[in-house]
């Protein structure tokens, strides 16, 4: 208990899982295993920017993200997700504006916690377009379980490209039958 160390079998089912169920194929040199989604953000955060870059995250959003960017040293860049007929949408002008002013890495929590919205394919690549253009990191919290999964990999890798990192975490506190584990996988080519 308490230390959780990923075994062979682990990676052969991760990655099996997200081949079959997910259409994603990932090999096992690009993973990192990290226990947990919010240590695998500072790790993000740590590894691709340097003390005072801009990273920016929609709010509201889930708090510890706020504090593994300020421990890291990094400005936080915040951009309020607009209330429009009950459903909370992106500001992308907004975005773009803070994305003028030189945010660095742009951090996506889907399904967004605590607004719950699962972002879509339009959204996306509206979101990566933003990303390309201001040379912007972009980095994908994804929530999903064995039981349900939030999102398609093969959707999300068609919208943002190769300009981006993903967090998956594969239990989450109100699942907690398994290890508190995120897996890393990305590239910024």
């Amino acid at each position: 208990y308490g230390y959780t160390f990923p075994s062979e079998g682990y990676y052969e089912s991760f990655i099996e899982w997200n081949r079959t169920r997910n259409h994603f194929d990932i090999k096992k040199e690009e993973l990192i295993t990290i226990p947990g989604v919010v240590c695998a953000c500072s790790f993000i955060i740590y590894a691709l920017t340097e003390k005072g870059d801009k990273v920016m995250v929609n709010t509201p959003v889930y708090d510890p993200f706020f504090k593994v960017i300020e421990q890291q040293e990094r400005t936080l860049v915040t951009s309020s997700l607009k209330l429009e007929h009950g459903r909370y949408e992106i500001d992308f002008e907004d975005m773009e504006e803070k994305f003028k002013e030189g945010v660095k890495l742009f951090i996506l929590c889907s399904p967004h916690n605590p607004v719950g919205r699962v972002w879509t394919m339009e959204e996306l690549t509206r979101l990566n377009d933003l990303c390309s253009r201001y040379h912007v990191l972009f980095c994908v919290n994804l929530h999903s379980t064995k039981n349900l999964s939030f999102w398609n990999f093969g959707v999300i890798t068609v919208a943002i490209g190769n300009n981006s990192f993903f967090n998956v975490s594969t239990a989450s506190s109100s699942n907690n039958r398994d290890p508190l584990v995120a897996t890393i996988t990305g590239s910024t080519t």
